[in-house]
């Protein structure tokens, strides 16, 4: 069958500049031969029956278009999503690499990129780093106006403090003060009581950084499907 997975060299595509063009696509696979068809194609049909086994008529590619398929014009290129010309050219490059397994591609999905950053700042983004800034201000300022009232008497640190809505907001926000809520002991009775709550906190943890590990493994690119698949 062919590779499920590809991935050409993705840097050394962007060393092209303005020729450079990579691409990541999903092609979709089919017989050539609807009437007879390809010891391949009957191959790729039994393994997709099984639930845990991938696609295998869909190849997951990134293709560095002038080096894979250089008969492409650059012209038809585009960016993102390409043209309706690439995806043809593709589809066709595709058609023409596996045809002697009996089989044609067709381009379902691509995302593509040139040396040109593709990312534009907009309105969301500003907001999300007016926020993010207020955070840190806050977190910068409360510091400041915490941390030296710690070499108070603690009759100087409370007033210091808590003596008013503006004081205790400023404290909240203190680095110092929460990292020593974070390391002090639980001691209160309320806190006593959800105990055993906190410890499925930290096996959750564990859970989501073990899940996260297989989704890497599993849910990406892979030399070798057959190793994920034969998994149990």
């Amino acid at each position: 069958m062919p590779p499920l997975f590809h991935l050409d060299d993705f840097d050394g595509c962007l060393t092209l500049k303005s020729d450079s063009l990579y691409c990541y696509a999903t092609v979709q696979l089919a017989p050539n031969d609807e009437e007879n068809v390809s010891k391949t194609w009957k191959i790729i049909e039994e393994v997709i029956t099984v639930p845990r086994f991938f696609r295998h008529d869909w190849l997951r590619h990134g293709i560095c278009v002038q080096e894979t398929c250089p008969n492409i014009p650059k012209a038809s290129y585009g960016l993102r999503n390409g043209t309706s010309e690439l995806w043809k050219g593709i589809s066709d490059c595709y058609s023409q690499k596996y045809e002697h397994l009996g089989l044609r591609g067709e381009v379902t999905e691509i995302n593509c990129q040139n040396d040109q950053p593709f990312y534009e700042i907009d309105s969301p983004d500003i907001i999300y780093m007016y926020i993010m800034l207020t955070l840190l201000g806050l977190v910068i300022i409360g510091t400041v106006f915490e941390a030296p009232a710690r070499y108070r008497s603690p009759e100087e640190y409370q007033q210091i403090t808590n003596s008013s809505k503006v004081r205790k907001l400023l404290t909240a926000f203190s680095l110092t003060k929460n990292l020593e809520r974070l390391g002090s002991e639980i001691t209160s009775e309320d806190g006593l009581a959800l105990a055993p709550i906190q410890g499925i906190r930290v096996f959750n943890m564990f859970f989501v950084v073990m899940c996260h590990t297989c989704m890497i493994l599993f849910m990406g690119p892979i030399d070798n499907p057959q190793y994920a698949e034969n998994v149990k």
